[in-house]
């Protein structure tokens, strides 16, 4: 008997073991401030080795975090480079840290990362102060994006980091669409609003809903339409009260009105 117990002890114990790591493999830790985890990926390295995104954090007086580059309560950049990514959406970085400010400049989805694919410029949704993107070589920039290559000032020695073994390349994001004057349809209650990377929405302004913001959003002024009907009833009474007092018009039995006129004989 205790043997059939010892047994079925060390088979839940094996058994919850391999769940631990496959939850292991499916969500990585890279930021324990902010608890934040990368799912379905698995870094190779808990904290950053990429010269460019430590250059990067120390220009911006940050600290580094694991992966995390952080400035205050405020996240300015995450390191995903070598987290065995194969697709990269809004929902791959979650957090449980309600105090977290997303203020992500910098992030690096490269080098190191094989399978991934090229992001859809939705995966950025609400990143509106991403200023770089480490994309691999043979990727390329993201739709709308463009690759810079000139050197910046916290890194003199990109082309000696940026090299075949590495293989990243800087993007920038696209010009801010609210800029435009066309952005959001003109003569509307409507306002472009920044909601990512060349994204945008043109939310109507308080007080206008429906189609292109053309529908007042307020309340129908019953009492004031109410009083001015009663009001405007009540003036035309009086009005008839005063000429038929004066003679000038004759209700008569049927309830018709008549203009009372005097003769006059020669």
């Amino acid at each position: 008997m205790m043997a059939k117990i010892s047994r079925a002890n060390h088979f839940w114990s094996w058994t919850m073991l391999l769940f631990s790591c496959i939850l292991c493999t499916r969500a990585s830790s890279i930021c324990s401030k902010f608890s934040l985890v990368i799912h379905k990926g698995h870094c190779a390295n808990l904290s950053s080795t990429l010269p460019y995104f430590v250059n990067f954090c120390s220009a911006h007086n940050g600290t580094m975090d694991e992966r995390c580059c952080l400035n205050a309560d405020s996240l300015l950049g995450l390191d995903l480079s070598s987290c065995n990514l194969h697709n990269f959406t809004s929902a791959t970085v979650t957090g449980q840290n309600s105090n977290l400010t997303v203020d992500i400049v910098l992030l690096a989805l490269a080098p190191n990362n094989p399978k991934l694919k090229l992001p859809s410029p939705e995966a950025f949704i609400g990143q509106i102060n991403l200023q770089q993107l480490l994309m691999p070589k043979l990727i390329g920039c993201p739709t709308g994006w463009s690759e810079q290559t000139t050197s910046i000032a916290f890194d003199n020695d990109f082309d000696a980091i940026n090299n075949d073994t590495e293989e990243f390349i800087r993007c920038l994001p696209p010009p801010n669409p609210c800029l435009s004057d066309d952005a959001c349809p003109v003569n509307t209650s409507s306002q472009c609003t920044l909601t990512g990377p060349g994204l945008f929405a043109c939310p109507c302004q308080s007080g206008w809903t429906g189609y292109k913001c053309l529908r007042s959003s307020q309340p129908f002024p019953y009492p004031i339409f109410g009083i001015g009907w009663a009001g405007s009833a009540l003036a035309a009474c009086l009005i008839g009260w005063l000429l038929e007092r004066r003679g000038i018009v004759k209700v008569n039995s049927a309830g018709m009105v008549a203009t009372v006129q005097d003769d006059h004989s020669d």
